[in-house]
């Protein structure tokens, strides 16, 4: 007698509707969480700049940034314009490599709110010599070929300042200080006359100009002059 033997296979079948798949959800694939990204730990921005942050990690890595005011990036290096004391706080940024997460890094962004040393329009500071603030009186004009420059003296003529620019600004901005009178659009030329006589320059460090319904205001805080010392002014007309 032959025997009928019947063998039953079961087969499952995955079934894609849609966008459904067959990956288990409580099994996600092993992680090895890759090392921090590196970032400065802390960033002094003067008030009105741009805000660069800056991440670096393995090749290949995605970044996310989070911060203050509900920032959000990811972007490698985000830049923020325009910064103010609203910005001031910690940036965290973390890596995604692969399908792993991370750990976060912080930068602590410092806006300092107040480019003028605490000095009013139109005042001069020599801070490490004996003479304190004073007042100075300030005229500008504009020259045919664009030209924007500003004299000012203080109360007795011992100091004069002579400000030029390659064009009267319309906006604020961060400058660079030189001893070229024919300054680029991104310098400013400035030169000091001290009390002892003799004409004195910087070169390299930051100016700032802000620009408030026509008064333009070009600020330096603190900046050494060699020979005759750290200087400070705020001056500013029309």
């Amino acid at each position: 007698m032959r025997r009928t033997i019947h063998v039953l296979v079961f087969i499952t079948l995955c079934v894609s509707v849609a966008i459904v798949s067959c990956v288990k959800d409580d099994s996600p694939p092993d992680c090895i969480k890759p090392a921090k990204p590196t970032a400065p730990a802390s960033l002094n921005v003067p008030n009105g700049d741009t805000i660069h942050l800056t991440a670096n990690a393995t090749a290949g890595a995605r970044f996310t940034w989070t911060g203050p005011n509900g920032f959000y990036s990811t972007a490698q290096n985000p830049a923020i314009p325009n910064a103010n004391i609203a910005n001031n706080g910690n940036y965290w940024v973390k890596i995604l490599a692969g399908n792993c997460i991370s750990d976060s890094v912080a930068t602590n962004v410092f806006v300092k709110s107040d480019t003028t040393c605490s000095l009013g329009t139109n005042a001069g500071n020599f801070p490490n010599g004996s003479q304190g603030p004073f007042s100075m009186s300030t005229t500008c004009s504009t020259g045919l070929n664009g030209r924007y420059e500003l004299i000012s003296v203080n109360a007795d003529s011992t100091v004069l300042v002579d400000v030029v620019m390659n064009h009267k600004p319309t906006s604020g901005g961060k400058y660079v200080l030189t001893d070229n009178n024919n300054p680029s659009s991104n310098e400013i030329y400035y030169q000091v006359r001290g009390s002892q006589g003799g004409f004195f320059y910087a070169k390299g460090s930051p100016a700032y100009v802000k620009y408030t319904n026509g008064l333009v205001n070009i600020v330096i805080c603190q900046v050494p002059f060699p020979n005759l010392g750290v200087f400070s002014a705020n001056l500013g007309c029309h």
